[in-house]
């Protein structure tokens, strides 16, 4: 997408301390506001558009149709070196703490009911787990990923193995993770 000069002019004015941008600092944004949100917003043909989005359009000079992740957490900040596209394997690297190969690498973003992560990669979701194995081993279809370490949100392509439904279902059965008790009937009045 191409932006004019006139537009990057205007939008580079609106950037704090602009003479002197550095790569791994924060480039503050100094122009208006979202009053809904609270994250940066700049007009083109008098339309409110996405600071963020913006700068990344414009230092790349790409057009994109996805979401952005700032890597600084800073609301006001539109460093494009601060960002990264998600949906992207960097995205997704960015979400996972990583810790040494013996420890969990525990998902740090969406979480669904069961406790597993969730993320969307090339516009489906996938479990996190799942995803993780993915990168460094490949995966047979229909196949399961399976937690050696049955911590859901782990991502740690160590304590990670594919197997069947039959798998899991034997993995938990030996670790004693299967639910326990009397089940309970409700009776409608």
């Amino acid at each position: 997408m191409m932006y004019t000069a006139y537009y990057r002019t205007q939008f580079f004015n609106r950037i704090k301390n602009n003479k002197c941008l550095h790569q791994d600092e924060c480039w503050e944004w100094n122009g208006s506001i979202d009053n809904r949100n609270g994250w940066p917003t700049f007009s083109i043909n008098s339309k409110s558009r996405s600071a963020v989005r913006i700068a990344y359009q414009m230092y790349y000079d790409i057009k994109i149709d996805v979401g952005i992740f700032k890597t600084c957490r800073n609301r006001n900040c539109v460093n494009p070196n601060h960002m990264v596209l998600m949906g992207s394997h960097e995205y997704f690297w960015k979400q996972v703490k990583i810790l040494h190969k013996d420890e969990c690498w525990e998902w740090q973003g969406n979480i669904d009911g069961h406790g597993y992560g969730r993320v969307m990669i090339d516009g489906k979701f996938t479990s996190t787990h799942k995803y993780a194995y993915s990168t460094f081993r490949h995966l047979n279809n229909n196949m399961f990923v399976c937690h050696e370490c049955d911590n859901p949100k782990c991502c740690n392509p160590y304590h990670l193995f594919e197997g069947t439904r039959e798998d899991n279902y034997d993995d938990m059965m030996i670790k004693g993770r299967q639910a326990t008790g009397t089940r309970i009937q409700l009776e409608a009045y």
